[in-house]
């Protein structure tokens, strides 16, 4: 086997590594399971390169999408069903936070109110 295939899997041996860690030896919270896998892709990053640690970041992202989301309830699957049918919204309320900051100089005086009623 050539060395990038191995590299390839000790990439995702070290997700599995992290997520069995997380969840199995020492049972923590999916934010600091989160940062494991932020710190395993650097690290992976810097030893081998970009091919490696995108193999890891992808492996880590479906993972922690799939094992780590917490059970929600109802009313946040119909946020979460929301967001999915406007994917621009947070790009909308940045836009309009700049834009706002923009017309007054870059002195937030009184920040934007985005709601529709007053």
């Amino acid at each position: 086997m050539g060395r990038r295939a191995l590299r390839f899997l000790a990439s995702l041996a070290g997700v599995a590594l992290v997520t069995f860690a997380g969840y199995r030896l020492l049972p923590v919270n999916a934010t600091t399971i989160g940062f494991a896998y932020l710190l395993l892709v650097l690290i992976v990053a810097s030893l081998w390169g970009i091919f490696e640690a995108s193999v890891a970041s992808i492996a880590a992202t479906l993972t922690f999408t799939a094992a780590c989301r917490p059970r929600s309830s109802p009313m946040a699957d119909s946020i979460n069903e929301f967001c999915a049918l406007d994917p621009d919204l947070p790009r909308t309320i940045t836009g309009i936070i700049i834009g706002y900051y923009r017309r007054n100089g870059g002195q937030p005086e009184k920040p934007p109110t985005l709601l529709l009623s007053d």
